[in-house]
């Protein structure tokens, strides 16, 4: 990102059911990977031995998050931990079967399930601010759906989970964690070229993006907004918690106004 000369709002948003909303955002609580493991699947329906090994690890995946969630639920494991595990799993058990343009394909089809609301609500205040999806989707997805948000006038720095295809099968190379998520906020704030910020989460996680914008600006500086909560925690700690995106566009036009 260019160094802003006239922009001085920051707008951070998380990616997975916050500015996505999902096939079913009741049921699967807006995670883009379960959409796009989906798309695979319809898209390797022509390709019966694909489809079927995929169908076979996505029972697999299913089993493993409902373990993943009971942990949780029960404070055995960090949200954190359990995302690195289903990201990782995805990684190596459902990339290997599914071709580049496969890939490219699905991520397409998922990036048309964000909330159409958000892109309205961000255009309103694009002029007096810059936005940065930090999240721990994969990066070819957000791509994507950086390219689909131009469309609307709206223009996205993406930062995901990045994953490289070697001689030995695909990889994560920098897994996206809570505390990455939290790293690379004070990297887009930390040369002083915006005096505020805005934070966009619905989990617990997303608070170390709140802190480490806190640490580099000042708290005074930095509004956090719980959208769609998941959890508790988060509802404890933001400054406002909206369950669509029309109020929070109302937040965001009379917060950059005071700018």
């Amino acid at each position: 990102m260019t160094r802003p000369a006239a922009h001085k709002v920051l707008v951070i948003l998380d990616f997975d059911g916050t500015l996505y909303r999902g096939l079913c955002p009741a049921l699967c609580r807006g995670i883009a990977n379960a959409d796009l493991l989906v798309a695979l699947c319809l898209i390797s329906l022509s390709q019966p031995r694909c489809f079927f090994r995929l169908m076979r690890e996505a029972v697999r995946l299913q089993k493993l998050q409902r373990r993943l969630t009971r942990a949780y639920e029960e404070k055995r494991l960090s949200l954190s931990s359990a995302d690195e595990r289903l990201i990782r799993f995805f990684v190596h058990r459902i990339m290997p079967y599914c071709t580049p343009v496969a890939l490219d394909r699905a991520a397409a089809l998922v990036s048309r399930l964000c909330y159409p609301s958000a892109w309205r609500a961000l255009s309103a205040v694009r002029s007096g601010c810059d936005f940065v999806v930090v999240s721990k989707s994969f990066h070819f997805l957000l791509e994507k759906v950086r390219q689909r948000a131009a469309a609307c006038d709206v223009h996205l720095r993406v930062i995901g989970t990045r994953v490289r295809r070697g001689d030995a099968g695909w990889r994560v190379e920098v897994p996206m964690t809570r505390e990455e998520k939290a790293f690379q906020v004070r990297e887009l704030l930390m040369d002083g070229a915006y005096g505020r910020a805005v934070v966009i989460g619905d989990t617990e996680d997303d608070i170390g993006m709140r802190d480490a914008a806190a640490e580099a600006l000042g708290a005074e500086s930095v509004a956090f907004i719980a959208l769609n909560a998941k959890d508790n925690e988060i509802k404890g700690i933001a400054d406002v918690s909206y369950p669509s995106w029309r109020l929070v566009g109302v937040f965001l036009r009379s917060w950059v106004a005071e700018a």
